[in-house]
């Protein structure tokens, strides 16, 4: 998922404290850490994904060592027919969240974002590796906050009457806050809806991250899909913005032929 701005950071419409602390904490990140809004657009969102890529793989865990008699040992392998990303246990978030204050937790992310590159191929010099650019204290309170978003986001998707994944597609378009009409964030949530379904229609096909024209007629899907759906107020600088955002989330959570951090069983 590297690029992508994986999973939503959540900042929740009905005023959620999780989602409302998550992007509290990305702001105070992006506030403090001297960088531009281009460096800081896809480390954060980076850590999202990896906060989800690992609930799905502690669920696929525990299914696999519920269903083999005895203990088992997941590997790469396992994951791969689960559909989900392997995670080697430095890269695991309990693993990150457990670390000391006073531990350089900027080169454990990257040290993990190397071991997902190494077990995952697919994603091999795609996902982020600038946190040590991030303060210990910030970074520390970014991984605390997402750490609560799962259950949080599940008993969300409920309320919103969106999947998982249209759920996290609905935030990458709306948060931060853009003013919209009740009308105009059902337009959104309707493009949320239909993005992954015309993807999926033919677009995201094995090795599609490998072609440039299949990355470029994932990317001409995306934007007919937000010329339609996004607010009549976003800006030209918003829509590419916007635009990019989703490309790299769907370049990183999507391998191909059916493969996505969503497809766990």
């Amino acid at each position: 998922m590297a690029k992508d701005l994986l999973h939503g950071e959540r900042m929740n419409h009905n005023g959620n404290h999780i989602e409302s602390r998550l992007w509290e904490a990305a702001d105070e990140l992006r506030a403090n850490s001297k960088l531009k809004s281009s460096e800081y657009s896809v480390p954060v969102p980076g850590l999202v994904f990896l906060r989800y890529a690992d609930h799905k793989f502690q669920a696929a865990a525990k299914e696999l060592t519920g269903s083999g008699g005895g203990r088992k040992k997941i590997g790469p392998a396992d994951c791969q027919a689960k559909g989900v990303l392997y995670l080697p246990e430095a890269a695991r978030f309990s693993a990150l969240i457990q670390m000391p204050e006073g531990a350089n937790i900027g080169a454990a992310v990257n040290d993990a974002m190397r071991a997902i590159e190494a077990d995952n191929p697919d994603l091999k010099d795609v996902l982020p590796k600038t946190y040590n650019r991030f303060d210990n204290s910030l970074l520390k309170e970014l991984l605390k906050t997402m750490n609560s978003v799962p259950n949080e986001e599940e008993q969300r998707g409920v309320g919103e009457q969106l999947n998982e994944e249209d759920l996290a597609l609905f935030d990458l378009l709306t948060k931060p806050q853009i003013a919209m009409s009740d009308t105009d964030r059902d337009k959104v949530k309707a493009a949320a809806r239909e993005l992954p379904a015309a993807l999926k229609a033919g677009k995201l096909v094995l090795d599609w991250r490998k072609r440039q024209q299949a990355r470029a007629g994932v990317r001409a899907t995306i934007e007919k899909l937000l010329y339609q759906g996004l607010p009549a107020v976003c800006t030209p600088e918003l829509f590419e913005q916007k635009t990019t955002t989703l490309f790299q989330h769907i370049y990183g959570a999507h391998c191909g032929a059916g493969r996505s951090v969503y497809a766990a069983s």
